[in-house]
């Protein structure tokens, strides 16, 4: 059977040395602790079903054993929880680099590909092209889409495309 009656503290409370500490005059509680720097501060672990932070900029040394979930839902692997302005949200983990190979014919200059100007590097047969804006540049890549060569391939050469991503 509960007991229902207000708790009243008068020129505070001390239960066994520091298990529960109040003090009326500064308004703080601390549980396992004689001295409270907080509204309430609790020296120990904190287990909790449903846990509301508001107002707090930063929080330090959170460990959270199972799900955490955000605005939508549970993150998944590859995931990680971006600023939103109005809370967070689970964004997924861009690749910093996308890379596609070509077998090149006699005679090709041209080769498709999606990449940022200037975040793409070019190699054939291993050896890295100087890439634009260097005058001694071997390639142009200025479209987005196509990546010339300056010299044609003989044929059977192997060209990597390297595009990387902004973060």
């Amino acid at each position: 059977m509960a007991i229902q009656k207000n708790f009243v503290v008068k020129n505070g409370i001390q239960v066994n040395d520091n298990l529960i500490v109040a003090n009326t005059g500064s308004g703080k509680v601390g549980i396992a602790t004689s001295v409270s720097n907080y509204t309430l501060e609790v020296n120990g672990d904190i287990g909790t079903e449903t846990l509301n932070v508001v107002g707090v900029a930063t929080l330090t040394d959170l460990v959270i054993n199972g799900s955490l979930s955000a605005l939508n839902g549970v993150g998944t692997t590859d995931q990680y929880l971006a600023s939103i302005g109005i809370g967070v949200t689970w964004k997924d983990v861009v690749s910093p680099r996308t890379t596609t190979t070509y077998q090149a014919s006699s005679g090709q200059t041209t080769f498709s590909a999606l990449y940022t100007v200037g975040l793409v590097d070019v190699y054939v047969n291993g050896v890295k092209m100087v890439s634009p804006p260097s005058p001694y540049a071997e390639f142009t890549a200025s479209s987005g889409t196509n990546i010339i060569l300056n010299d044609a391939c003989f044929g059977g050469e192997i060209v990597e495309i390297v595009a990387y991503n902004q973060l």
